[in-house]
């Protein structure tokens, strides 16, 4: 499942990569969610 797109209002980097203005960013709730460094232990969420 896709979050709502975010534009980028202020040149930044995020987790090493380069944002430029005006680019569209759109997130991804289900790797976010295989993410070990914040749900240890993923696999056994239940939804």
């Amino acid at each position: 499942m896709l979050t709502f797109p975010r534009t980028v209002l202020k040149s930044t980097e995020l987790m090493g990569y380069k944002l430029e203005v005006g680019q569209v960013l759109m997130g991804c709730i289900y790797l976010l969610h295989q993410r070990e460094d914040i749900y240890p232990e993923h696999q056994q969420l239940a939804f």
